[in-house]
């Protein structure tokens, strides 16, 4: 019988739940300031209406295969080995954006955002599956979600003000590093984590397995985002 690690807290704590949707809010959190990036991108570092909708499509590109490539992974790799490096990653992509000031790199740049971002994300659903309570961790995920992007868009004119125009990216990144830290505290190991069914329970719907429909849900979540930010680079004034 394994131990829960000192510095882990129980997997079924409220906190738990809030550090799992940490997680997952960190990877979606460009989505709901996906308007505050649009004007940083063309008023703040003069990319065109055109480059910012291909810089914003590519985001959500890589978080859809991102989100892919994480659901054939999650279950086959422990979750916490996979989800700090890509974490860090995504952390380090973040900060880097700030040095780059050429269209096409900032387009490949933020695809790689949007992978690591759109795995994190996958990560995050995936432990919600195994919680026993799921309907709460995903509650607090779009109250995170919503709360924070809220908040963001409000105070962005003084973030920028402060960070410069590349302040939304450094935010980001807060909310990454703050994802890392609390990702440490929650127990490795997929038995901790776990919800056991009982003998002869099934966690299905119609035939088809929770855990699968929550990572459908999560790459069908990227692909309408990626539809938007189509719209947007074909032209839209």
């Amino acid at each position: 019988m394994r131990t829960r690690a000192k510095h882990c807290i129980n997997a079924e704590s409220p906190l738990a739940y809030f550090f799992v949707a940490m997680i997952g809010c960190a990877g979606l959190f460009y989505i709901n300031i996906t308007p505050g990036i649009t004007s940083a991108l063309v008023s703040g570092l003069g990319f065109s209406d055109s480059q910012a909708g291909y810089i914003l499509s590519a985001n959500g590109t890589g978080g859809l295969i991102g989100a892919t490539i994480a659901i054939f992974v999650t279950g086959r790799v422990p979750w916490k080995a996979l989800c700090l490096p890509v974490l860090a990653l995504a952390l380090l992509i973040e900060l880097g954006t700030a040095s780059i000031a050429h269209a096409d790199l900032m387009v490949a740049w933020r695809f790689l955002a949007g992978l690591f971002g759109g795995c994190a994300v996958a990560i995050s659903f995936a432990l919600m599956g195994r919680m026993k309570k799921p309907d709460r961790a995903f509650g607090t995920l779009i109250f995170l979600q919503f709360g924070l992007g809220g908040l963001v868009l409000t105070f962005r004119p003084h973030i920028e003000a402060v960070l410069g125009p590349h302040g939304l990216f450094f935010t980001t990144a807060a909310l990454i590093t703050t994802a890392l830290t609390v990702a440490i505290f929650l127990p490795g190991d997929a038995t901790e984590t776990g919800n056991k069914p009982e003998s002869g329970e099934t966690k299905s719907l119609l035939g088809i397995p929770i855990l699968s429909l929550a990572l459908l849900a999560c790459v069908c979540l990227f692909q309408a985002g990626c539809l938007v930010f189509g719209h947007i680079s074909s032209g839209w004034p």
